[in-house]
């Protein structure tokens, strides 16, 4: 991937954890919030063809490098949201870890 490419997507990575942050810092009736945690409906039908990755799935992904299967094993996959609610309840910690996981992604010392 060229450098303008990892660049883009790097600035979408950091955007949206910044997102993330931002909503799971507000009370739990924050419009944002609640859509943000709705559980999907048991009548919806999965893609044929293969399941396109969603923001959940992009999310959780991105903060692997901080959490992820190497601190929380198999629980990752259920504690993950858990683990960044806490976390981003400080302003402070959050912004460092986003800004570890991008610096990470550039090549930067993480």
């Amino acid at each position: 991937m060229c450098n303008i490419q990892r660049d883009v997507v790097l600035t979408i990575k950091e955007r949206r954890l910044k997102w993330l942050g931002h909503v799971l810092r507000k009370p739990p009736e924050y419009l944002p919030r609640q859509i943000l945690l709705v559980e999907p409906i048991s009548y919806w039908k999965k893609r044929q063809g293969g399941q396109r990755k969603n923001w959940w799935n992009l999310a959780k992904s991105d903060l692997e490098p901080i959490g992820g299967f190497r601190k929380f094993g198999h629980r990752w996959s259920t504690q993950w949201l858990a683990f960044a609610e806490q976390l981003a309840q400080d302003r402070t910690t959050w912004s460092k870890k986003v800004s570890k996981i991008i610096d990470a992604g550039r090549g930067g010392n993480a």
